[in-house]
């Protein structure tokens, strides 16, 4: 799903937009020219063989205008045009040849996003079945937003999802109601898997994204399965939400602990029989504030315990290491708001989605 081709023809020969999405550097987008169609030289071009033959690399844009190859300069006008259209369609989506329209919520040109936990490994777009319900959504985040939201309709559903796995988010989510999961199938197109809540039948439906634009029943009459690039939807988390140890990060701010009632010194782990965490094994839980811990407790149905204030995080980090348990910030939520930490000699290390922060007084992180 993270690679996009678009053949194009132009004046007899056969050229190939190629965006393999972002990497850990940047976003490029290469043009490819099928060898066999004119016997041109190279140039200053690079061979590159492909599964549609071997092909030569005339240009390249890494943001900005496109960089074309010594030899194939008089492409350069035609190659900017290609790529700024192309761009504007992954954008929004290509024309919908059918299919009910749907809409989507930007702020310069970039699409909003929830934090959903439904999907915990990413960011999911926000979109629409309605130009109504995108305006009161975008009414309602408007307070969030430093720019003017505006309210767009997506071209084809398909397609402008697709773009979005390219992008790195880990899914959607359909009027702030139903996730919708990225998908493969068995040739490895995507496909896109809808849950919706049945309230009068009290269950989960199960509906896919056909070619005709519309939402069909899935009862597994197909073999697809999830695909998401967890490398690609953690850089994009922090093109979006800024290289912080977590989203929600605070200077200064303390974590929270479990403690059982009555000895708030000594630190607990605990272990949840219905949602495995850290292999299944007992874990010692950590909160960005107390009302967050309480949540987890009431949710969880955990009795006999109550979050306090951890004044010395290496010292409880320390514990876990000997303990052999593991401390896990934020454990059922978004991976956006959590992570894993361990005691490295004198220094406390958390891994999250932004990579690795070291802390030697439990409350600044640093890179090292």
């Amino acid at each position: 799903m993270r690679k996009r081709r678009v053949r194009i023809l132009h004046e007899g020969h056969e050229y190939y937009l190629v965006d393999r999405g972002r990497t850990p550097s940047a976003r490029t987008i290469t043009l490819l020219k099928r060898l066999e169609q004119d016997g041109a030289s190279a140039g200053g071009a690079v061979l590159v063989r492909t599964d549609i033959g071997d092909c030569l690399a005339i240009a390249r844009w890494s943001g900005g205008a496109v960089d074309v190859a010594e030899g194939h300069e008089s492409l350069r006008e035609m190659f900017q045009q290609v790529v700024d259209r192309y761009l504007e369609e992954f954008r929004v989506g290509r024309a919908a040849r059918a299919g009910k329209p749907h809409f989507f919520l930007s702020a310069g040109r970039l699409p909003l996003y929830t934090l959903a936990r439904a999907q915990p490994d990413g960011l999911s777009v926000l979109v629409f079945s309605s130009r109504e319900g995108a305006r009161r959504a975008a009414a309602v985040r408007q307070a969030e937003e430093q720019q003017p939201i505006e309210v767009e309709e997506a071209g084809d559903l398909a397609d402008y999802l697709a773009a979005r796995a390219t992008e790195g988010f880990a899914g959607a989510m359909l009027d702030d109601a139903d996730p919708i999961f990225f998908c493969l199938d068995e040739t490895g197109m995507p496909r896109f898997l809808r849950l919706k809540m049945d309230a009068a039948r009290n269950r989960v439906e199960h509906l896919l994204l056909d070619s005709s634009g519309s939402w069909s029943a899935y009862e597994g009459e197909e073999e697809i399965l999830p695909e998401i690039d967890q490398e690609a939807a953690d850089r994009y988390m922090v093109d979006r939400l800024g290289d912080v140890p977590f989203f929600g990060f605070r200077a200064g701010m303390r974590f929270c602990r479990l403690a059982r009632l009555g000895d708030s010194e000594r630190p607990v782990a605990i272990e949840l029989a219905d949602e495995p965490i850290a292999g299944g094994q007992p874990f010692c839980p950590l909160f960005h504030d107390p009302e967050q811990g309480k949540a987890f407790l009431d949710e969880n149905r955990l009795e006999g315990y109550e979050p306090v204030v951890v004044d010395d995080l290496r010292s409880l980090a320390a514990w876990c290491r000997l303990e052999r348990r593991v401390l896990i910030l934020q454990p059922d939520g978004h991976r956006a708001r959590g992570g894993t930490l361990w005691l490295d000699g004198e220094r406390v290390v958390l891994d999250s989605f932004s990579g690795l922060w070291y802390s030697t007084d439990g409350v600044h992180f640093e890179r090292d």
